[in-house]
């Protein structure tokens, strides 16, 4: 079973593959039906549960930056 610092480092994983590819809190444009379903293949492909990859990709980008930048200091 996943511990709470589990799930929250693999979010911010998933976050990182987001901000890479610009998808997500980090696309420029707004999603379409069929971008969101692509983007969450990228996240799904790279092995991230659609929980994760769900919660990833509707997250507000400063929630995003927020969370990957206090999991890098630690």
């Amino acid at each position: 079973q996943a511990t709470p610092a589990d799930s929250e480092t693999e979010l911010a994983a998933a976050l990182k593959l987001a901000h890479r590819r610009r998808i997500g809190p980090f696309r420029r444009a707004p999603a379409d039906p069929d971008t969101a379903r692509r983007e969450l293949g990228v996240l799904a492909r790279a092995g991230f549960p659609r929980e994760v990859a769900s919660r990833a990709l509707g997250m507000d980008t400063d929630a995003a930056e927020e969370l990957v930048n206090r999991l890098r200091q630690a």
